[in-house]
């Protein structure tokens, strides 16, 4: 069979309908245009563990940190008769909420002890990462590096997104 050449450019070419001109930055009129992609708008992460039957002390002296805040099976809900049902420790990261996915992770392990056996003793517990990741315009995201997937791995931490649109 003969290869057939074609003589068309691709500036000759009618564009896919699929696909859509945006002018260059300097020609965009002010507020036509919408911005797609990049780096999520705020991103918030907590260490937490908790299960229905867990001293929270417990799990500040096998990680050897405070807590940002904690409490027990049975406590009251701030300013209700309700008793919570399971208690919980909660480690916030500090860090602003620019920053990446891979630095809120480090920022938190780095903040507790590296012992595997206290990682291993926590293991019985449920025990995340919880991120918020807010986004400020369409198709946002990040990147879990493998380096920091292993150090999540390794202490038995599931990872926790909650992805909010705008």
């Amino acid at each position: 069979m003969e290869e057939q050449s074609s003589s068309a450019t691709p500036e000759s070419q009618p564009p896919s309908k699929s696909a859509v001109w945006l002018p260059a930055e300097g020609e965009r009129p002010a507020g036509w245009y919408v911005s797609f992609g990049g780096p999520v708008g705020k991103l918030t992460a907590s260490l937490r563990v908790g299960a229905e039957e867990m001293d929270p002390d417990e799990i500040t002296r096998l990680l050897g940190c405070s807590p940002t805040k904690c409490h027990r099976r049975g406590d009251l809900y701030p300013g209700t008769i309700h008793k919570r049902k399971a208690s919980i420790w909660l480690l916030d990261s500090s860090l602003p909420g620019t920053a990446s996915l891979n630095k809120h992770i480090a920022h938190l392990l780095g903040s507790v002890t590296v012992d595997p056996v206290a990682w291993k003793a926590i293991k019985k517990y449920n025990c995340d990462i919880f991120c918020g990741l807010f986004m400020s315009a369409s198709n946002q995201g990040d990147v879990l590096s493998p380096e920091h997937a292993g150090m999540l791995a390794s202490r038995g931490i599931a990872l926790h997104l909650d992805i909010y649109g705008r």
